[in-house]
């Protein structure tokens, strides 16, 4: 899952398909303007529009990789995901 936020609300992007757990993947995201995409290996290209009008990120948002201890780190709002990752 890729999240950004221009300002105007998140666009959240999500892989094609559940990943198997022990496996290698290679993954790449971002954005242009209002545009992001989420390419992850061996799948379809997700592509997604940011709301509103704003092209572009003020400031530093938070960049989390990988699962996280909810008992540590409270995730922002904005970001759609609130369950941990389960494997086959």
């Amino acid at each position: 899952m890729f999240t950004f936020d221009l300002g105007s609300g998140p666009a959240v992007l999500k892989s094609a398909s559940s990943l198997r757990n022990g496996s290698i993947y290679t993954v790449e995201f971002g954005h242009s303007g209002r545009e992001g995409y989420l390419d992850v290996s061996g799948q379809v290209s997700m592509v997604g529009i940011s709301p509103g009008s704003l092209t572009k990120m003020n400031g530093i948002s938070s960049l989390y990789l990988g699962g996280i201890n909810a008992d540590e780190i409270t995730l922002p709002g904005e970001v759609a995901a609130r369950s941990q990752f389960v494997g086959e």
